[in-house]
């Protein structure tokens, strides 16, 4: 195999079905909003991101003036980075973490690396991230959602280094064992609309749900950074399977309730119409037997004129109607 090609794999591979550049770039600016009060908080914003990929991360902390530097260990993706002068290198996240200081980071973030790690040493890393984060230091972790059916049965192992999904409240746990106090999941890249909808279909059950979370966490010691993260993470709800499986079960029973009631009518309107058939009956009967008499009058009336006493009564009368006039 080419091995140019094969260092490109997992580049081009994030190319076809991560999305491009662009798109991510714009996706991650959701989370600038959350780290403005920790700006204000530090002199100096000292960034790590594990897992860098491309670098859409580093380009949008060092547009908002921090220090930031990403580590990888795929050569063309820090290859991508440093034709844009970002700052990243080649290096093991947890031998990263393991290598600094305590308190020596305002943020640590990995996007889409957990799933790729297995259990001990997500938790080293996490327990790592504790340790060199400063009091008040936020960190991140972004991973697919497996709430969502389409990605935790199909998408989440088009990935052929992906370990295993992570469901949010494990990730959570794991954050909030490794000495985080406050760690809040966020629900992410979900269709906004969603959720103005009146009506939803199977379709969106299956796929509606947000499709990635985080979760973001804060090291105590700074009281007024952790209350305000946590009012900052309520905006982060998303779309919830338990919310789309209830709506949905709703709207199946006021279907169910429609139907009945339709079936209702139909029975009344079905006894309607026999009740209107059988007197329709019993009308056609009486008309049946109203033009036999009718028919019988006639007959009647036909013998009477053709009768002798008819004829012979005729002159009187013709004197009886002269009387008359």
């Amino acid at each position: 195999m080419n091995s140019e090609k094969n260092n490109r794999f997992y580049a081009d591979f994030e190319a076809r079905f991560r999305g491009p550049r662009s798109i991510i770039y714009q996706r991650l600016k959701c989370y600038l909003p959350l780290l403005e009060p920790l700006r204000e908080h530090v002199q100096t914003f000292s960034a790590l991101d594990l897992g860098c990929g491309r670098g859409e991360w580093l380009e949008l902390l060092e547009a908002q003036g921090a220090s930031a530097r990403g580590i990888d260990l795929d050569s063309a993706q820090l290859e991508s980075c440093h034709k844009r002068g970002l700052k990243a290198s080649c290096n093991n996240a947890l031998d990263e973490l393991r290598a600094l200081e305590e308190n020596s980071q305002t943020l640590i973030t990995a996007f889409h690396l957990a799933e790729h790690l297995p259990n001990e040493e997500l938790r080293h890393l996490i327990q790592e991230a504790h340790r060199v984060l400063i009091p008040g230091g936020h960190l991140i972790l972004e991973t697919p959602n497996p709430d969502n059916l389409c990605v935790g049965s199909n998408t989440f192992y088009l990935d052929p280094s992906h370990k295993r999904p992570l469901p949010a409240q494990l990730l959570q746990f794991l954050v909030q064992h490794g000495s985080f106090q406050d760690a809040h999941i966020l629900r992410l890249q979900h269709d906004q609309d969603l959720s103005q909808r009146k009506s939803i279909l199977l379709r969106d059950v299956l796929q509606g749900v947000s499709p990635d979370y985080a979760v973001v966490a804060i090291k105590g010691g700074v009281p007024h950074l952790s209350e305000t993260l946590k009012s900052s993470a309520k905006a982060f709800g998303g779309t919830t399977l338990n919310d789309l499986c209830h709506r949905f079960d709703q709207q199946q029973q006021q279907l169910d309730q429609q139907q009945q009631q339709l079936d209702q009518r139909q029975l009344r309107l079905f006894d309607e119409h026999n009740q209107l058939k059988a007197r329709l009956k019993q009308l056609e009967r009486q008309h049946e037997d109203f033009q036999a008499e009718l028919k019988q009058e006639r007959f009647n009336l036909q013998m009477v004129l053709k009768s002798r006493s008819w004829r012979l009564t005729k002159p009187l009368r013709v004197i009886i109607d002269l009387l008359k006039r």
